[in-house]
Order: structure tokens, then C-alpha cells, then sequence
């Protein structure tokens, strides 16, 4: 989870969240538009316990890259790629 976007949405708590980026125009369609659609018709139901079992498993990218008490660390793109491809 990117800290400036969890900090500016977590006043929604478990209520929807409602559009925090008014200077940002809403997508209208295109593939990155139809990716997020995709991912929300998958995963919009899972409540956040569920989702962070799923993110956070031994061996995937964020347990590989977890250090505790390091705060913001970085995940590579090849390491959540690596996870999606299940090569890890």
C-alpha cells in the first residue's frame, strides 16, 4: 500500500471510498481502466484481513521484502511480477 494513499483513504474505514483525487480526472476507458475494473470485480468483495493473507504469504514479494521495523520499504516490480507469474 503506498503511505501518501493509505493516510489520505483511511478515514473511509470500511465504508466505501469515495473520489479523494479532484485534481485527477476520472478514467473514462483503456486497458489500465479495464485492469483496475478487472481487479475490483475480483477482489472489491474481500474484506482487508482477507487481503492482506493473500499479499502478505510466505515466499511472495512482500514477505520477501518485509524488514521489520524498517518503515516504506520498496518492493520491486520484478519481485510482485515473479508472484504473479509464480516462478517464487
Amino acid at each position: 500500500v503506498h503511505p501518501d494513499l493509505y493516510h489520505k483513504v483511511k478515514i473511509f474505514g470500511s465504508d466505501p471510498v469515495e473520489n479523494v483525487f479532484h485534481s485527477v480526472p476520472d478514467m473514462q476507458s483503456g486497458a489500465e481502466r479495464d485492469i483496475i475494473d478487472e481487479a475490483y470485480s475480483k477482489l472489491g468483495h474481500l474484506s482487508a484481513g482477507r487481503l492482506v493473507s493473500a499479499t502478505h504469504h510466505q515466499g511472495g514479494a512482500w514477505d520477501l521484502n518485509y524488514q521489520p521495523g524498517v518503515r516504506h520499504c520498496i518492493i520491486p516490480n520484478e519481485d510482485i511480477l515473479n508472484e504473479y507469474r509464480g516462478t517464487r
